[in-house]
């Protein structure tokens, strides 16, 4: 299969009725004009659908610490999958996306209580399923597991230093190492 179709198969489902639009025809639900209006104004009281920054922060917090890791720069989701707090919304492994763990679709409130941290890969998936057991959730994770070093590297490539207890280092600025360069260009000359 080709990396598109995989991807039709994962939203619709093995059996073709499941994932992100649940097999409905969602522009001929039958429900007409009275009943979309009546929609719209639940799905209104019920809030906003985005999580708010209050939200995601409590939601962060509550995620399981990455042993050995700066957990204000790194936390395990729901799966178990390491994700980098910088990396949102991308399709990458160590990506991730704020999950309503009863979806917004099926009357999930954009609460704090509500959230949870998934792989990108593992959000898109799960979709508007209900009640996902993590075991389903690691089937839907990326394959490949990082080493510390691995770890290490992205984590200077986004931050410009690596911050764990047994490693603390970081990039100099372009700043920093080209100081010298510029206190001895700023300088005034020496008398002739």
């Amino acid at each position: 299969k080709g990396c598109g179709e995989a991807l039709r198969m994962d939203r619709a489902g093995a059996d073709g009725a499941g994932g992100a639009m649940g097999g409905v025809d969602r522009s001929a639900d039958g429900k007409g004009e009275e009943g979309k209006q009546a929609a719209a104004a639940e799905m209104a009281a019920r809030g906003p659908r985005n999580f708010s920054a209050a939200a995601k922060a409590a939601c962060w917090e509550r995620a399981e610490v990455v042993p050995g890791r700066d957990p204000a720069r790194w936390r395990l989701d729901a799966a178990g999958n390491p994700v980098c707090r910088r990396l949102r919304g991308c399709d990458g492994c160590m990506c991730h996306e704020y999950d309503h763990i009863q979806p917004f679709s099926r009357g999930g409130e954009s609460t704090a209580e509500n959230c949870q941290l998934l792989q990108t890969r593992v959000n898109r998936g799960k979709a508007a399923s209900q009640a996902v057991s993590p075991e389903a959730l690691r089937e839907l994770s990326c394959d490949v597991v990082f080493s510390e070093r691995e770890l290490d590297i992205v984590e200077m490539a986004i931050y410009g230093g690596v911050n764990r207890a047994a490693l603390q280092c970081r990039c100099r600025s372009i700043r920093e190492r080209f100081s010298t360069f510029l206190s001895l260009a700023s300088a005034p000359s020496p008398p002739s």
